[in-house]
């Protein structure tokens, strides 16, 4: 008997995203030019979970069923190829 991965439930999915866009944007708000690895690493450690939430519209306890911390947020976004938050040429 073959077993099937079950599809993940479409609202996770809509949340998930929501959480990723919501941390893009607070990436984006935390500074405009983003021209080098070293001014998006400030703006990354100075973010909050708080703020992803917020921008989200969910709680924080929904995040955390979601993400461990901001740093697997981070990953998923980035191993997702959400655009954003490519460098700019400067």
């Amino acid at each position: 008997m073959a077993t099937r991965k079950r599809q993940e439930d479409r609202r996770i999915q809509r949340t998930r995203q929501v959480l990723q866009q919501a941390f893009v944007e607070v990436v984006r708000e935390k500074g405009e030019a983003l021209s080098s690895l070293r001014e998006i690493e400030k703006r990354f450690v100075a973010m909050s979970i708080q703020e992803i939430t917020e921008r989200a519209n969910v709680n924080r306890g929904t995040f955390y069923l979601h993400f461990t911390d901001k740093y697997m947020l981070a990953d998923v976004v980035v191993l997702s190829g959400l655009p954003g938050l490519a460098c700019q040429p400067g």
